[in-house]
């Protein structure tokens, strides 16, 4: 009676059975439909003592050359009747490799498969072990014969028949039916029927497909530096396969090669994804680049494109650009945003310019040019250096305008969904997907954000530029850069530069800085911004009111942040614009004390300051004449304002809606503002020793040099510019949101950078700007940056030196002038640390603001602009999009060692290496993991030892697995 081996029971396992007859067996024979890497685990031990070669050895006969589940249809559906072709042994035979490529390629790699992977390779290459595979039909035999090494009988000992494959579960782990026969007869007859399959032309051998396939699996030894240039490479995707975007010859010889990079980067981008955002820092020609796309395009598609930005760079679009290269395109104002559905042809390319200004969603202008480019089904092409002027959330806002927010991405917020309160983020995902936008636009964590903008976004840096693509001048020992038609544009330095002015003991910035002023600022009321808070509790609002006063309550905190750093960021600026802005301050207060005494109606609503200063007289309202009442005068002038404000477009509200409190907290902050006037005293421009120190630097050190001198405010512009003027400086002008024609003003400041023929008598050499003229303009003419203020966010500092640090830039420095009291760094510093804290103790920084408040007493910053630090004026390649940061990687690679470009591509997909690593603060020893599924998308992990998420930004992986070609490898364990 035959034995019945079921894998039910301890006794009934065939695997038992099995290897019991392989140890005592000289050599075997096996015929299964399926073989696997584990099934071989079970019986390898058993054949070690198999000396190889035809006496000595375990043949393997395999008849399924496709997965089970594509057999079985084939089965039902071929013949085995039919002689197989040649071409359709290959075919089958390939199939039947790509099934073991998925065992010894796409495993979670284990001591144990990688013991038994290496040891079939041995076999294998021993002769041990021959691999056939049947090709004729599909062959679902299973069967295995045993010869006994103590027998000279050359037939077999035992034969087992039945449906066990040679895999885990054929020999233990499900249940099968398979039983021995060690009648001689029946035994030998077996024998013959396997030999003839074994001899058969259509069983091919395929035992050094698989000793390849093993030696370029996840067990071959890969260098921890091929581990890391594999990852670059599949980072590097968009990049390379956007270098197939032609980019016509006409423009191509006036573009760099970093320009043609980010070209088709962002074609690719544009192509596969419907938008890009070209956010190279300032300077580095995005206008150009912009250009290139649209040639790219209309090309490709024959498009027509719309070009949308602020009206100061229309002029330059169309002259610059559209004209130059003849573009199918046409230039709007975005200020005219709302004029677009008008707009009778149609446009299926819009580039939107300083896009950063369209970060607000609840804006018109912004939903104006949404709605145009979802009716025309446009591709879109964002332009800003400051994709995240405030915050994160601005980019989410700026990709809305062709990203539906509810579509679905290959990317989530990772550390967002693991990291942010559970209940909250439960709360968020039962109405947003995860992988969405909108999902997005709840996280607040850098890394996140930068792994959604590698799908849209292309940024590179100037430090990144210089590093990667610039070559070196030994003569000049200037680094530069080289057009398509061989000239050369140089990379000057960015020396900051101070210049001091004198605070004396007693005088009127002394009294300005002082700890009162401080204070007094940071106790305001400001009811003007809470006015809901005022409201009595025994009126009853319309609902028209009830709109108001909610909407006053939604800005309130918000407002009133605003307007306490406006005063704190004045005060910096220039005691002239800070004592103004007192002024209008209580002026507005004096109307609405004014509109409650009269019982009138109360005024909400934006005011323009030329407004306030038409009424008032400085210096009467300010401290009263010989015989005039200061209050008086100031009642006086807040009723001509609200005769002025009755016919402006404004919203109003009754004056009997409000509690007595209002008038009380309006009152007492008009005290408090107007001891500090009274404490200043009148602002003499004569002794005002920062006016002086500028007056000096235009007059002395740089007196026939361009200046371009930045300030935060139009008033401070203004101010200076007059009172320079008085000194007889020539050829100056003030550029700020209210200039009629900034662009022309920058033709006279700049002429040969900006193509322009100026009369000498008629061109500039100082201009007073305010950031109204960072964006956009060229303004090479001039290699000399005054900051008149210093900003909060000190990468406006950047911003700044990149209008006139620019491609085609001729001077071998740019200076970069911050002023500074004579008393030091540590009075800045004083006075920043004091601001920040009231700013803080009022919790009503808001906005902006909020972003950059560690900037505003940041000591190593403020002492890297005053002791004259040159990496104040360097962006970091923190700030570089993951493509670009990892093609970079990928491409000096290569070129330093160009065998590499094939040996990295043709590496298993699934690899693994170790190297030593240096355990600092938040870096734990652990294991980086890539993974890159079929349709593209990247997933980049770092874990700890147990098993924890360390991080999961892909900056941060690829960081930590740089290392050089020559970095040993350490052995696994």
């Amino acid at each position: 009676m035959p034995n019945i081996y079921d894998n039910m029971q301890e006794n009934t396992l065939f695997l038992s059975r099995l290897v019991s007859a392989l140890a005592s067996s000289s050599h075997a024979d096996v015929c299964v439909g399926y073989f696997n890497l584990h099934g071989y685990t079970d019986i390898a031990p058993k054949i070690a003592h198999y000396q190889g070669g035809e006496s000595s050895q375990l043949r393997i006969i395999v008849g399924m050359s496709n997965a089970p589940h594509v057999s079985v249809r084939q089965s039902l559906r071929s013949s085995a009747d039919k002689e197989v072709t040649n071409l359709q042994i290959n075919e089958r035979k390939k199939a039947a490799l790509e099934l073991f490529a998925d065992q010894f390629s796409f495993r979670t790699p284990n001591p144990r498969d990688e013991a038994t992977l290496l040891q079939l390779r041995d076999d294998l290459q021993a002769q041990r072990v021959v691999v056939k595979l049947y090709t004729n039909h599909q062959l679902h035999a299973k069967l295995y014969l045993t010869y006994d090494q103590n027998q000279q009988a050359p037939y077999p000992k035992i034969a087992f028949i039945g449906s066990s494959n040679l895999t885990a579960a054929g020999l233990r782990g499900q249940g099968e039916l398979t039983v021995d026969n060690p009648d001689q007869q029946n035994v030998t007859h077996l024998q013959g029927w396997y030999n003839d399959l074994w001899d058969h032309r259509s069983c091919v051998d395929i035992s050094n497909d698989l000793i390849k396939m093993i030696d370029e699996g996840w067990v071959r030894k890969v260098t921890p530096y091929e581990i890391y240039l594999k990852m670059v490479y599949h980072m590097s995707q968009d990049v390379i396969s956007g270098s197939g975007y032609r980019i016509p010859t006409d423009i191509r010889r006036d573009l760099l090669d970093f320009q043609v990079a980010a070209v088709q980067l962002a074609a690719r981008h544009i192509d596969t994804r419907g938008g890009a955002l070209l956010g190279d820092v300032v300077g580095l020609g995005k206008s150009m680049m912009a250009t290139a796309l649209v040639r790219i395009f209309e090309e490709l598609y024959d498009v027509r494109t719309l070009i949308l930005c602020p009206k100061n760079l229309v002029p330059m679009w169309k002259n610059d650009y559209v004209n130059k290269y003849d573009l199918n395109a046409e230039v709007r104002s975005i200020s005219m945003a709302d004029k677009l559905k008008n707009e009778s042809r149609r446009f299926r390319l819009i580039i939107v310019d300083e896009s950063h200004n369209l970060r607000n969603p609840e804006s018109k202008s912004f939903q104006y040019v949404r709605d145009y480019i979802a009716e025309q089904d446009a591709k879109v092409i964002l332009l800003s250096a400051t994709p995240y002027n405030i915050s994160a959330a601005d980019i989410a806002t700026q990709l809305r305008l062709f990203l539906d927010p509810d579509t679905r991405l290959p990317v989530r917020p990772e550390r967002w969904l693991r990291e942010s309160p559970a209940e909250y983020r439960a709360k968020i995902l039962t109405q947003v997907r995860p992988d969405t936008l909108k999902a997005f636009a709840h996280s607040h964590f850098p890394e996140d954000w930068r792994d959604l903008l590698r799908l849209f976004m292309v940024r590179r840096t100037r430090s990144f530029i210089k590093k990667n693509y610039a070559k070196f001048d030994e003569a000049k020992q200037q680094s530069y850069l080289t057009f398509g038609n061989g000239e050369r544009s140089y990379f000057p330095t960015r020396l900051p530069k101070t210049a001091r002015f004198t605070v004396n003991e007693g005088d009127q910035y002394q009294r300005l800085f002082s700890d009162t002023v401080i204070d007094i600022i940071g106790q305001l009321q400001l009811p003007r911004y809470g006015l809901k808070g005022y409201i009595a509790t025994s009126v009853v609002l319309t609902t028209e009111e009830k709109h108001i006063v909610d909407d006053l309550g939604r800005a309130g905190v918000r407002l009133k942040g605003f307007a306490r750093s406006s005063f704190f960021k004045r005060l910096e600026s220039s005691g002239k614009v800070f004592l103004q802005s007192l002024q209008r301050h209580i002026m507005r207060n004096a109307m609405l004390i004014y509109a409650l005494d009269t019982n009138k109606n109360i005024p909400i609503g934006q005011f323009d300051a030329a407004e306030f200063d038409a009424v008032i007289n400085d210096e009467d309202f300010l401290y009263g004449g010989p015989e005039e009442d200061p209050a008086a005068i100031l009642s006086e002038s807040a009723q001509k304002l609200y005769e002025i404000i009755a016919n402006a477009n404004v919203r109003w509200l009754r004056p009997t809606l409000f509690a007595p409190g209002l008038r009380d907290a309006l009152q007492k902050d008009n005290t408090d503002l107007q001891s500090i006037i009274n404490m200043v005293g009148a602002w003499d421009a004569q002794t005002d020793e920062k006016l002086n120190a500028l007056e000096y630097l235009l007059t002395t050190t740089h007196a026939h040099q361009k200046v371009l001198v930045f300030t935060q405010f139009a008033d401070t512009a203004h101010y200076l510019v007059r009172e320079l003027k008085k000194r007889q400086i020539p050829q100056i002008a003030e550029v700020t949101g209210h200039s009629d024609n900034p662009a022309e003003l920058a033709d006279r400041f700049s002429p040969l950078s900006r193509r322009k023929t100026i009369e000498p008598a008629n061109e500039l050499r100082v201009i007073v700007a305010t950031d109204v003229l960072s964006e956009g303009q060229n303004l090479q003419d001039a290699h000399i940056v005054v900051n008149f203020d210093l900003p909060w966010a000190i990468i406006r500092l950047v911003q700044r030196a990149g209008r006139v640090d620019r491609i085609g830039q001729q001077a071998h420095e740019i200076l970069c002038y911050s002023f500074l009291p004579t008393d030091g760094v540590e009075a800045v510093l004083k006075l920043r640390r004091r601001i920040a804290d009231r700013l803080r103790s009022n919790n009503e920084i808001i906005g902006g603001d909020e972003q950059f408040l560690e900037d505003i007493a940041n000591d190593q910053i403020i002492n890297d602009v005053y002791t004259e630090h040159t990496s104040i004026y360097e962006e970091t390649d923190n700030d570089v999009d993951m493509a670009s940061y990892c093609y970079q990687i990928w491409a000096n690679a290569i070129q330093a060692n160009p065998h590499l470009e094939k040996q990295i591509a043709q590496l298993p997909a699934q690899i693994r290496s170790a190297k030593t690593h240096e355990i600092g603060v938040g870096e734990p020893q652990g294991v980086l993991s890539f993974v890159r599924t079929k349709s593209g998308l990247s997933a980049l992990n770092y874990v700890n030892l147990a098993g924890d998420i360390v991080s999961q930004s892909a900056k941060r992986v690829i960081d930590l697995a740089a290392c050089r070609s020559d970095t040993p490898r350490m052995e696994l364990h």
